[in-house]
This record gives structure tokens, sequence and C-alpha cells, in this order.
């Protein structure tokens, strides 16, 4: 052992309630010899007298004796208690002999009275006080003798209660303390074990969610990434720019479908997440237009803990690549059909027409024929609208932009279908604040109108009404759609842009249309560089906005 940890092994004796007694014994005996050369200064011969000689002997004696027991003897061991009380008797020894000094070496005796109080609780605390008072009452009582009057008993009970005291107090203390420290070792085991098993829990957790073949993302209240599962991580990699690993949010490579127009940061799929939203097939695509990507569908549901307070969020990934490949080749073989339907539909009408203007036809003849033509025309018209939906839904359909007042065609818009909208008994409200030009492609912009204004007007029941506003915000040239129709639940909200998608009650309410407007109109308002969004109320209406960025606008007549 080095010098340097005797101190250590000192300190570690001392405070130690359940072993180190011959590392206390050595401390007490260091303690006695030094007060004892402070007794020398006051009398040196009672010092070097044989009885106070036989008191320090009688101390190393037990200080050799508990070393020679320290290896040999459990710590546990209630003979232990056996050795503060012997040195209780021997500083007696020490007392007598300085009867002057009596009260100073008295104080000697506190120190084992306290050591067995501490280390065998009240049991020690009684033992060592007893101890005590009959050490120093027998020799006083031999002095007095036969002479003993009541003082000498008084003493004695006065040195006994507050001995009982000190030492009960150390006990009680000790007691409470070593009782705290089990509680606070039972709760850092437990913690411990919590530990464990929660890191074993989250260990699972991702075992099972890298089992699964989506994407998922789990971050918490503050928008941090918690988790992330190897099929995600795979898919993030698309969305890292080259030559930067580890870019912010509004540098990865996340655009809308079919459009190398990027989706601004605030609504990415994650952001959205983080600011509270709830959504479902939300479709984005990772990756550049011309290298490795792929298209995914997202969705967010919020996680709330068990106070009922939002926790985070979590965020599904689900690849729909090869459905959206698919279903643009099926796109592609409908419109070829289509098309050749289109030619012996035009030819089988030509020639309907050519015989129904035929004098000599007999009456049930021309209704046979008239209800063919009707049919025929039906029909055409139906593949019509389906290679217009199909050709809108292309992306290589280059815009004719040039400068327009994007008021202008807001207003003929309105126009064009108020008398639609007077029919429903709908009143159609058109507010232009904003006489500015903007880059875009007149046809094209005017289908998006027609189409959210139409919508309004069928959406709203008699006796409602539509607002349509145009005004510049900051950054962009906004209009607004607003009525006062059924709306729809924020689940439908999510999924409205789709194509082929329509709402539950639209569907319920047989109301006519294929659900590819919305769609179409939302590939060309990002084809402008726009972007259009829906708020809605079940039952009490909805607002479209379509915003185009400033930097295609220009001042009015310029």
């Amino acid at each position: 052992m080095s010098f340097s940890t005797v101190p250590r092994a000192l300190y570690r004796a001392l405070t130690s309630p359940h072993d180190g007694h011959a590392g206390k014994q050595v401390v007490f005996l260091g303690y006695v010899i030094g007060i004892s050369f402070l007794l020398a200064a006051v009398d040196l011969q009672l010092v070097l007298s044989p009885e106070y000689l036989l008191g320090i002997a009688a101390l190393t004696a037990l200080t050799a004796v508990a070393g020679f027991l320290r290896p040999r003897l459990k710590s546990t061991s209630n003979l232990w208690m056996t050795l503060p009380i012997a040195d209780i008797l021997a500083v007696a020894l020490l007392r007598d002999v300085f009867r002057v000094e009596a009260a100073t070496v008295t104080l000697l005796s506190f120190a084992p009275v306290l050591w067995a109080a501490y280390c065998w609780r009240y049991v020690g605390a009684v033992r060592a006080s007893l101890a005590l008072t009959l050490s120093f009452a027998a020799s006083t009582t031999i002095r007095e003798l036969p002479a003993i009057d009541g003082t000498v008993l008084v003493r004695c009970a006065i040195l006994l209660l507050a001995t009982l005291q000190v030492s009960l107090l150390v006990a009680l203390a000790t007691t409470r303390a070593t009782q705290e420290r089990a509680r606070s070792e039972k709760a850092l085991r437990e913690r411990t074990e919590l530990l464990h098993t929660t890191t074993g829990q989250k260990q699972l957790l991702q075992n099972v969610i890298d089992s699964l073949s989506v994407g998922i993302v789990i971050v918490d209240k503050d928008g941090h990434d918690v988790l992330m599962n190897s099929v995600q991580k795979k898919l993030h990699v698309l969305a890292v720019p080259e030559g930067d690993p580890d870019p912010p949010e509004d540098r990865l490579l996340v655009r809308y479908p079919e459009s190398s127009t990027p989706i601004p940061p605030d609504s990415r799929p994650v952001r959205r997440a983080v600011e509270r939203e709830t959504f479902t097939n939300y479709v984005v695509a990772l990756g550049p237009v011309s290298g490795p990507n792929r298209t995914l569908t997202t969705s967010a549901r919020q996680i709330v803990d068990v106070n009922g307070a939002r926790d985070g969020a979590v965020i599904v990934f689900s690849d729909v690549t090869d459905f959206v490949d698919g279903a643009r080749r099926q796109q592609q073989r409908t419109a070829n059909v289509s098309h050749e339907m289109r030619t012996p539909l035009t030819s089988i009408l030509g020639y309907l027409d050519l015989t129904l203007e035929s004098p000599d036809l007999d009456t049930q003849t021309r209704n046979y024929l008239e209800v063919a033509d009707r049919n025929a025309e039906q029909m055409l018209n139906y593949v019509e609208d389906l290679l217009s939906g199909l050709a809108e839904a292309r992306e290589d359909r280059a815009l004719d932009a040039r400068p327009t007042p994007l008021g202008i065609l807001v207003r003929d818009a309105c126009e064009a279908l108020l008398p639609r909208a007077a029919g429903g008994e709908v009143e159609l409200r058109c507010t232009i604040e904003s006489e500015a030009s903007i880059l875009l492609d007149p046809p094209r912009m005017t289908q998006v109108l027609n189409n959210l204004i139409s919508n309004a007007i069928k959406y709203t029941l008699p006796g409602g009404s539509i607002d349509v506003r145009v005004h510049e915000v900051p950054g962009a040239l906004e209009v607004q759609v607003s009525d006062t129709g059924i709306g729809m639940a924020p689940d439908e909200q999510a999924n409205l842009f789709m194509e082929y998608y329509r709402t539950s009650a639209v569907a319920e309410g047989h109301i006519p249309g294929y659900g590819l407007g919305l769609s179409i109109a939302q590939r060309i308002v990002r084809a402008h560089g726009g972007q259009i969004s829906v708020r809605s109320t079940e039952g009490k209406g909805s607002t479209f906005t379509v915003q185009l960025p400033r930097e295609n606008l220009f001042l009015a007549g310029a």
C-alpha cells in the first residue's frame, strides 16, 4: 500500500458503519496520544505516572488485537462491539489520574460511545453509555467510600442521560441515513433496470421497423429525429445533393411528382408533421429528375403521451414508384385505345348524319337512328373528355407564357360562369385588388380558374355565396376562391389533389365528375412555379388559394 492510499483507507474506515473497526481503533489511539501530549504540558508527572501509562498501554494492546482480528473476524460480528467499550474502560483509568482535568479527559470517552452508536445503532448506544457511566462512577464511588451522598448519584444520572441523548441521536441519524441510502440504491437499481429495459425495447422497436418495407421517421415534439429505419435511410440518400453529405432541409432534393419544381421546405412531409399536421397519401418525389429517384406517398400521425400532450410525430414513406410507372403505362394504353376509338366513332356519326338527312326514312327508322346518333355522340364526348384529361396530365406539355393581367382572366371566368351560378341560386362575387400582369399561359390558367369556380358552384347549395378575389401578398400574386358549400374533412383535404379522388360527400351525393379537375389544376399551377392549396371546414365551405411567384410579376402597363 502506497503512502497516498493511507488517508483514503482511514477515511473509508471512519465513514463506514459496517466495517473498518481496526482503522477506527488506530485513529482513536492517535487521538488519545495527541490529547496526552497536550495534557503533558499541564502536568508531565501525571502523564508519566504508572496508572496513566497503564491506560495508554491498554489502548495500544486493544489496537494490536484489532489489527490481529481484522483479517480473521467478520466485520459484521457483534464481538467488535467490545472494542469501543474496552476503550471506554481504558479512558476511565486516564480520567482517574487527571482528576483536575477530568472534564477534558472525559471527552475522550465520547469518541468510542459515538463509534458504538454509529456502528451498532441503539444497542451500541445503550451499552456504550452504560459502560461510560459505570466506569466513571465506579472510581468516584470508591474514592468517596464510605461517605457517599446524593450528589454523586445525581452526577452519574446526568452523565448517563447526557451520553444516552447524544449517542441515541447519532444512532437515529445513522439509521435514517442508512435507510435513505438503501432507498436511493433501490431507486438507482430500478432506474438502471428501467434503462436496460428501455434500451432493449428501443432495440426491439428498431428491429421491428427495420423489418418493414416502408420508410419510417419518428421525431420528438421539437422536431428532432428520434428514430429512422433502414429503408428510410436508403431513401434519404436519394434526396442528398451530390457533394453535400449533410445538407439543410431546404437543400434536400424533394420535389413535386413528375416535375422539377422543388417542394417548399414548409410543405415537405416531415416539416408538416412537426407543425402538428396529420395527413395521408401526400405524394412527393425524392432525387434528381435525371438521376436515381423514387416517388413516395407519405402519411403522418401525431404522437400523444399518457397525459394527452403532444410528444412528437411519426411519418411513413411508402415507395409507389412502380405503381406510378404502371399507372403511367396504363394511361398511355388508355390514350391509345381512346384515340383509336375516336376515328370510327367520328365515321359512324358522319354516316348517321347523312342517313338522317334522307327524306325517305319512315318515322320508326328515323327514331332508331336518332337514338343511335345520340348515344354515339355521347360516347364520343366521353372519349374526348378522357383524352383531354390524359393530355393535361402529361408533364411535357409546354407553357405558352406571356405577360397577362391575371385580374382580367379572373373577371372573364366569373362573367362566363355567372349565368350558371344564377341558375343554381348561388351569389358569385368577384373582387380585383391588383391589375398587375404576370407571366402565364392564359388558356391553361383560365382552365384552372374555370375548374375552381365551377367546382365552387357545383358544391354550394342554393342560397350560398362564392367570393373570388385577386390580390398581392409578399412574394406572390394570389387568387382565392371561397365558397359556403359542403366543405370536407381534414383527411379528405390531404387526398384532394390526387387523380380520380372524390370525397365521400360527392360520391354519396352522385354529383357528376371524374376526379381529374383538381389534379390537372395542380399540375398547371406547378408548371407556372406556383402553389395551390385548400382550407376547408366540413359543412361550412372551402377556400382554394393559387399563388404565383413574384419573380414572374410585371407592373401593370409596363
